[in-house]
C-alpha cells in the first residue's frame, strides 16, 4: 500500500491515493478485507474488491446477514479501530452485489 503519513500532524492523510478512510481514526490500519465470499444454491459469490476496498478494522464477531425478499440478502457488519467506527451494509440481489452502504462518524 502506498501510505501517505502526514509527520506533522500526526496522521494518515491517505492510503492507495483515497483519503476518505473508514475504521482507523488516523493511524495506520492493522487489518482490511482481503475477500468476502458468499456460498449460494448456483455457486460461490465473491465481492469485487470496489466492494471491500478502503474498509479497515474489520471484526469477524460483529457480522449480521438478513434474507430479504425473493433473492435478497443484506450483510452488515460493525468494525472500528477501537475509535473510528462504522457499520458497513452490503445488499446482494439474484447473487451479485449490488450495493454497499457504509455509515460512519457516529
Amino acid at each position: 500500500h502506498a501510505i501517505v503519513y502526514d509527520l506533522e500532524a500526526g496522521f494518515v492523510r491517505s492510503i492507495d491515493g483515497c483519503s476518505d478512510l473508514t475504521g482507523i481514526d488516523d493511524n495506520i490500519p492493522h487489518e482490511e478485507y482481503a475477500s468476502v465470499t458468499v456460498k449460494h444454491p448456483a455457486g460461490i459469490l465473491e465481492f469485487p474488491t470496489a466492494y471491500i476496498a478502503h474498509l479497515y478494522e474489520p471484526s469477524r464477531n460483529n457480522v449480521v446477514v438478513a434474507l430479504g425478499k425473493g433473492n435478497s440478502l443484506f450483510i452488515s457488519t460493525q468494525n472500528s479501530d477501537g475509535a473510528g467506527g462504522y457499520y458497513a451494509v452490503w445488499t446482494v440481489e439474484n447473487y451479485l452485489v449490488k450495493s454497499l452502504f457504509v455509515l460512519h462518524d457516529f
